[in-house]
């Protein structure tokens, strides 16, 4: 498989490159100011059910914005093709969902303000314009199709947010589970009002 390439990234010269040493076959590359900052991240790897397709995200820095943001990626196991963007998005597009008969990925979508919670979105799998299917007040996370791909199943925080790091947990505060049919905006609450789902 390919690695796929982005204007987003930085690269350093083939000068910059240290010789390998004995037994090793691999170039190394110094660690220098902005390093890291070049890096890409794939995280996040699902494959299509009829095996033909994976989806990923792919996280890189974006020098214009000074900030890395995360995209969905899709390539063909085949390896014919260079992986490619799916999403396009002004936030950060995360958790990408294949549905059952692989037409479609559900995924998690941020915008482009940093107080906006992140939605659930649904794409066709070859591209296109992103659907919002609903709006969460807390926004959503962990999306999962159901098998017969008429539900999508989510997890959304319910009551005052509170801080990650620590983590609180209160009786008034916790994660409620969620189903939705992709083609409806109202979705239906699966857990009771008093239960916390943590995946």
């Amino acid at each position: 498989m390919s690695e796929p390439r982005s204007s987003a990234a930085q690269t350093h010269p083939i000068s910059n490159i240290m010789p390998p040493t004995s037994g090793n076959t691999v170039p190394r590359v110094p660690i220098e100011p902005g390093t890291m900052l070049s890096l890409r991240q794939a995280h996040d790897v699902t494959l299509s059910p009829d095996g033909q397709r994976v989806a990923f995200t792919l996280s890189a820095f974006v020098a214009d914005r000074q900030k890395v943001q995360a995209r969905i990626w899709t390539v063909e196991t085949s390896g014919r093709d260079e992986a490619q963007p799916l999403t396009k998005g002004p936030g950060d597009d995360v958790h990408p969902r294949w549905s059952p008969d692989n037409r479609q990925l559900a995924y998690v979508s941020t915008g482009e303000g940093e107080k906006e919670k992140p939605q659930l979105y649904v794409i066709a799998a070859h591209g296109g314009e992103a659907r919002r299917v609903c709006t969460m007040p807390n926004g959503v996370s962990e999306p999962e199709w159901a098998p017969d791909g008429n539900r999508i199943a989510l997890l959304s925080l319910e009551g005052e947010e509170l801080p990650r790091d620590p983590l609180v947990v209160l009786p008034t505060c916790h994660r409620r589970l969620w189903i939705v049919r992709p083609d409806v905006t109202i979705p239906e609450p699966v857990t009771p009002d008093h239960l916390t789902v943590w995946e």
